[in-house]
């Protein structure tokens, strides 16, 4: 109870706040993503291009370099625990308006070597674009807790009957641009999580 009221608390502090951190808050699109590494062989940099193009779908045009990460790490955890949640030989299923950065980029490659796990365990975190102003706890994930999660109010596509179990992409976005890294945020609605 007092780890609710604990971060009830927290996100209610987070959102008096939010209208004065969002000011100027943005980032501007730039080139397309270039080849990950010259050194790679082509079998390597076909893989990192699938991940890459994965994560592109994932993110949102406003996604910064620290959420993409995240979102990288989340889904690295995913395809560790069933790679049937994504065909990821059919890459042109994910083709994406969003284009990434050279920062983005890095972020993506970065988060592509971490995974999330959960009592020691790698565990499959579902994830959704935004909430209801909370996640759910799910009986099919039991490691999984209710998070409040309110700045998912200020998403364009904002849906008040949206049920999100998991972590919520628009929500980490938020968090990382107002100054946590992509572990704070994944921590702040997987609490217990550890990301190596």
């Amino acid at each position: 109870m007092k780890t609710r009221l604990l971060a009830l608390t927290a996100a209610l502090i987070v959102t008096a706040f939010l209208p004065l951190l969002a000011v100027g808050i943005g980032k501007s699109t730039a080139d397309a993503p270039k080849a990950p590494s010259q050194s790679a062989t082509p079998e390597q940099t076909d893989s990192e291009n699938r991940f890459l193009a994965l994560v592109a779908a994932t993110c949102e045009d406003d996604f910064c370099p620290e959420a993409t990460k995240a979102a990288a790490i989340i889904i690295n955890t995913c395809l560790c625990c069933d790679k049937s949640g994504f065909d990821a030989a059919n890459v042109e299923d994910y083709a994406s308006e969003t284009e990434f950065d050279e920062e983005q980029v890095k972020a993506v490659q970065s988060g592509s070597r971490l995974c999330i796990t959960i009592d020691g365990e790698i565990k499959y975190i579902p994830f959704s674009k935004a909430s209801r102003g909370y996640t759910q706890a799910d009986e099919k994930y039991p490691y999984l807790c209710e998070v409040a999660s309110p700045w998912d109010c200020f998403d364009a596509d904002f849906d008040k009957n949206a049920e999100c179990t998991g972590v919520s992409l628009s929500g980490i976005n938020h968090l990382c641009q107002n100054g946590c890294s992509a572990e704070e945020a994944i921590r702040w609605y997987l609490p217990g999580a550890e990301i190596k």
